[in-house]
């Protein structure tokens, strides 16, 4: 698996899954970044053109904040 490579060859790097993103039906505005996504008339994971591929990063900004 790339990931496990690109893991192990990366000091410092940590990988995480947490099988919440899993749920289609988990509303987005229980995500850090849904006010762009309810902005867009997303409503849930599964409503996302991309669900299941979702991602995360520890950089994660706070909720309701902008860059």
């Amino acid at each position: 698996m790339k990931t496990t490579s690109l893991a192990a060859t990366t000091p410092g790097l940590s990988l995480s899954y947490n099988n919440k993103f899993d749920n289609a039906n988990l509303p987005v505005s229980e995500l850090a970044c849904s006010t762009p996504l309810e902005n867009k008339r997303y409503t849930t994971l599964g409503s996302l053109p991309d669900f299941p591929f979702a991602g995360g990063a520890y950089t994660v900004m706070p909720w309701n904040t902008y860059m």
